[in-house]
């Protein structure tokens, strides 16, 4: 392994935010330029497979060849393999009870605490099939761009630091939902310690998947299975829906959902401990160097 100085991987660590910010730009621009026909379809469901596939399969593609063609941001393809398929399987199994799971534990208080109830709306089966997909397509978008390129970015920077990592890269993309709607300090903190989630999964199984799973799940279950605000945005289709007026409360923001909320956090930091836990017992974590 070619021996750099610290300078270099710092230096590299800020070019993969500014490219990271720059990604977004663009597939925000080429997804709107593209896929208009679809977002903007009176069909909901055509509308909510063109927001979350539009812009982020072009992300998807930038990134990837950003890894790829940039030498220093190359050993990240490591994340896309897995150690054994046993461990693969444990932790995407663990992601969809991190995210999903997790999901369902909030809004089940949000309801017991009186902030709102659900009715059920619509349910077709091919849709809900092909909205997953777009959900698991925007999330591996955000996980590509956050864990496998800037979290890697910032490791081979800190290797002796693996935590400035893991909070590092969720706190940039944090920052990046500061101009969301109804957003505020407990939805921040809350967008952090997800982040710290998906980053503390793939740090303690060396594999971007059970991180796409887990973030897969949370989207899905809480945008098309409860029809609730995600991150502040409610998409056209879901199979839940909220019956009269919902209120804000212990586990539920009116503008932006279930995310902004003191029930959230707790969820969290248990979800974030139990893998520290987990992955301490059973997984070495990547302790080496990336580059």
């Amino acid at each position: 392994m070619e021996k750099r100085s610290k300078g270099f991987y710092i230096g590299f660590m800020l070019l993969a935010i500014v490219l990271m910010i720059a990604t977004v730009t663009v597939s925000d621009l080429l997804g709107s330029l593209v896929f208009t026909g679809l977002t903007e379809s009176q069909d909901p469901a055509i509308a909510t497979f063109g927001l979350y596939f539009s812009s982020t399969i072009f992300c998807c593609a930038i990134i990837t060849g950003l890894i790829l063609l940039m030498k220093p941001y190359r050993s990240a393809v490591k994340l896309f393999s897995a150690e054994s398929p046993g461990k693969c399987i444990k932790w995407i199994l663990l992601g969809i009870v991190f995210g999903a799971g997790a999901n369902m534990a909030v809004c089940v208080i949000a309801m017991l605490t009186g902030s709102f109830q659900l009715s059920f709306l619509r349910f077709e089966f091919g849709w809900v099939v092909l909205l997953f997909i777009g959900v698991f397509v925007q999330s591996a978008s955000e996980e590509l761009l956050c864990r496998m390129f800037l979290m890697t970015a910032i490791r081979n920077a800190f290797p002796k630091l693996p935590v400035i990592a893991i909070v590092g890269n969720a706190a940039v993309i944090a920052i990046l939902h500061i101009f969301n709607d109804g957003i505020g300090i407990l939805s921040l903190a809350a967008l952090i310690l997800v982040g710290v989630l998906y980053s503390l999964i793939t740090y303690y199984t060396n594999s971007i998947w059970g991180g796409i799973i887990a973030h897969t799940t949370w989207n899905f279950t809480q945008s098309i299975v409860l029809g609730l605000p995600n991150s502040g945005t409610v998409v056209p289709y879901h199979i839940f829906e909220i019956n009269g007026t919902a209120a804000s409360g212990f586990a539920y923001d009116v503008t932006f959902g279930l995310e902004s909320s003191f029930a959230t956090l707790v969820v969290l930091v248990v979800c974030c401990a139990a893998v520290i836990l987990i992955g301490r017992k059973t997984d070495r974590g990547y302790k080496e160097d990336l580059l």
